[in-house]
């Protein structure tokens, strides 16, 4: 008996499974009422016409079930073993309802980093560059043309590259989402699927402990590139700016401090009026739409570059509330830009006449 029930029952299950797996419900119910009742063969008397009846052909689904079921409860009343079960690997293959079908599936933003690959690999370059200009900051300012010519062409390099082309262009829209997401207590994953705007994040993060936000104020702003291009441009033609009287100049810096605490306000008092208040940023007319916008957009855009033929950089000095947010964390900067001395500000004041920023 054990040897039959080895070769009978491999066949036995195969036909289990294949008709748990085709048929219905009702099906499977019909075919297991029918093998409980055991078949039985019935012998006519010998000389007795067989009695003439109307037979009805079994479907091949229900012969070949009762045949299994036959074979497999013959097997199993032999060696007395349990009924086969489905195997794993078919009940696995079955689809499971509500399963998500994209599970495991990598993120989207990830297509975003590979097709602007290159583009990511300019951006690391120009940013090595530029971290060690500024470690040798004291060889180049000793060398004033230099530094110039070297300052102009990466002005240019991040007006063109990182602004027009790449739209790296980092914004107060930026932190106002931010804050809003994390507000609603979701993540900033959504800031991913820009991988520019995210490499520069990260390294104006890092530089904020180093340098402070000059680093991105004075190097990596697309639209301080264009107004300091633009204040060149004045001053080669014979423009120069004014110098405004020190209190006036101090007092004048808080107006960008203002302008960002009452963006921040209206994200929750009035999230519509913040939609307009973070219009006072031009980055998006200048930079991201190549001034192709309605006529309002485009005159305050003109009028911010403008300021700078007679202030220098007016602009970011005065309104902008995305250097105020950056202003803020300066007390987290452990270097300073410039090495002091004992004679700074008495009797020498060459960086206070010198410089541009007052």
């Amino acid at each position: 008996p054990l040897a039959a029930a080895s070769t009978a029952a491999p066949a036995a299950a195969n036909v289990a499974t294949t008709v748990a797996l085709a048929a219905s419900d009702k099906a499977r119910d019909t075919i297991a009422a029918g093998a409980k009742a055991p078949a039985q063969a019935v012998t006519p008397a010998e000389g007795a016409k067989p009695k003439a009846e109307t037979i009805t052909a079994p479907s091949p689904v229900a012969t070949g079930a009762a045949t299994g079921a036959a074979k497999l409860q013959q097997v199993v009343g032999e060696i007395g073993a349990p009924p086969p079960t489905v195997p794993v690997a078919a009940t696995s293959a079955m689809p499971v309802t509500g399963a998500d079908p994209v599970a495991g599936a990598e993120p989207e933003w990830m297509d975003q980093w590979r097709l602007r690959r290159a583009e990511m690999m300019v951006l690391l370059a120009a940013l090595a560059l530029l971290s060690v200009a500024l470690l040798m900051q004291k060889r180049l300012s000793a060398r004033a043309h230099l530094l110039l010519t070297l300052r102009t062409l990466y002005l240019l390099f991040t007006l063109g590259f990182i602004g027009w082309f790449a739209q790296g262009q980092l914004t107060i829209v930026n932190v106002t989402a931010g804050v809003e997401s994390l507000a609603r207590g979701e993540d900033l994953s959504f800031l991913m699927n820009d991988p520019i705007s995210v490499i520069l994040w990260l390294f104006v993060g890092v530089t904020l402990l180093i340098w402070g936000r000059g680093t991105f104020c004075g190097w990596l702003c697309p639209f301080g590139a264009l107004q300091e291009l633009v204040s060149m441009v004045a001053n080669a033609a014979g423009f120069r700016q004014r110098r405004l009287r020190a209190a006036l100049d101090a007092r004048l810096k808080w107006i960008k401090y203002g302008v960002l605490a009452v963006i921040m306000a209206s994200l929750w008092v009035a999230p519509t009026f913040a939609d307009w208040m973070i219009e006072v940023e031009p980055f998006k007319t200048a930079i991201s739409l190549y001034f192709m916008r309605s006529w309002p957009y485009v005159l305050w855009a003109a009028g911010c570059i403008s300021l700078t033929v007679f202030v220098y950089r007016g602009y970011c000095r005065y309104l902008c509330p995305l250097g105020a947010a950056l202003a803020t964390m300066d007390f987290l900067r452990r270097w300073r830009w410039i090495a002091r001395r004992a004679e700074c500000g008495t009797p020498c004041q060459t960086c206070h006449h010198r410089c541009a920023y007052q």
